[in-house]
């Protein structure tokens, strides 16, 4: 029977078998057993911290709408860590936040370049003070400045980057 290590490498393994977006060419840099640590951190957030908030960012702007693959993850993510005991809000301007607000915590940020985006991250975190967060990688690139003066520990996969509070 494999052991956590192998499954992590497996699922890691899994996620770029098709390699659509060339992410097989990053995987190598990263450190083995990414999946393994990310689940460890969710596993110990909610264990040691129940109904501890998580913020998932998604949504990130493309041409006048938005992601596509980032929503459908955000919401898995969403339902999984609820079920869990967390009590998660997706992040996320117009017009997603208008498609999910019915059924999911949401909080609205706006999108684009502005000149406040640093202190709306801060105002944001301190407001909401959540254990985990979570963005797309595009988002952190944008986000980092105003997040790091908050953020403690960085882990960064495939797919996402992970951020503990």
């Amino acid at each position: 029977m494999p052991n956590d290590q192998q499954v992590s490498h497996q699922i890691e393994d899994a996620l770029v078998a098709r390699n659509p977006r060339g992410m097989a060419q990053v995987q190598p840099v990263l450190t083995a057993g990414y999946c393994l640590r990310a689940a460890q951190v969710l596993q110990n957030c909610v264990k040691h911290k129940p109904g501890a908030t998580v913020l998932i960012g998604t949504g990130f702007p493309v041409v006048g709408t938005f992601e596509t693959d980032g929503p459908v993850g955000a919401i898995a993510l969403y339902d999984t860590l609820e079920w869990l005991g967390a009590v998660p809000i997706i992040v996320c301007g117009q017009p997603l936040v208008g498609a999910l607000s019915e059924r999911y915590r949401t909080h609205e940020i706006r999108v684009g370049l502005y000149a406040d985006v640093d202190a709306d991250t801060i105002a944001l975190l301190r407001t909401l003070i959540p254990k985990l967060l979570f963005l797309s990688n595009a988002q952190a690139r944008l986000k980092m400045v105003g997040i790091t003066t908050c953020v403690g520990k960085v882990l960064v996969s495939e797919q996402r980057v992970l951020m503990a509070l």
